[in-house]
């Protein structure tokens, strides 16, 4: 049997003396710890990097084969209505 076991680091952040009271409002209010918080935000970064983007995903398509010359107004109108 294989257990499944997550080593943890400690890590050492320099932040705004503001801004850590602010983050522990937050975290309470959230029932979370600053470590948590800070674990989450990493792992929110580490899979968007390895997702393309809306645009990245757009511009890799194909363009539409339509014609250049057409009243597209018109062509809905008489298709939809």
């Amino acid at each position: 049997m294989k257990l499944n076991i997550k080593l943890k680091t400690k890590l050492s952040l320099s932040v705004d003396d503001a801004l850590l009271s602010e983050m522990k409002v937050y975290t309470c209010k959230q029932n979370k710890s600053i470590s948590e918080l800070v674990s989450d935000y990493f792992t929110t970064i580490i899979k968007s990097t390895n997702h393309k983007n809306i645009i990245e995903l757009v511009n890799a398509l194909d363009a539409p084969l339509i014609e250049v010359n057409i009243n597209l107004k018109e062509t809905y109108y008489n298709k939809f209505l």
